[in-house]
């Protein structure tokens, strides 16, 4: 079963790098298109369902630790930073503004 998560988790991996690009709608005219996102949001939550339906049927939390990790947290902690200091937050944190 972790097997096939794992699988799945790989596909979507596939299917985000080579398909956002792809989307579009020809109405909009914005740099990062509503439905971009959207489509970001739906396979990262499919993403971390699958990694934490691993999780749960292992009984142990895995997390790879690489050389970037501490890159990753000191960029994910400016970001977060960033987003809570912001004038607008909601816009921060959803990343979707109209004119």
């Amino acid at each position: 079963m972790t097997y096939k998560l794992r699988q799945i988790i790989v596909v979507l991996f596939h299917v985000l790098f080579f398909a956002i690009p792809l989307i579009l709608f020809p109405k909009t005219s914005e740099l990062f298109e509503f439905n971009k996102i959207v489509f970001l949001y739906l396979i990262t939550t499919s993403v971390a369902a699958c990694w934490i339906f691993i999780s749960i049927i292992e009984k142990k939390v895995t997390i790879n630790r690489s050389l970037l990790d501490w890159p990753i947290i000191i960029f994910l902690s400016t970001q977060l930073l960033s987003s809570l200091l912001s004038i607008e937050t909601r816009t921060s944190i959803f990343g979707y503004y109209s004119r």
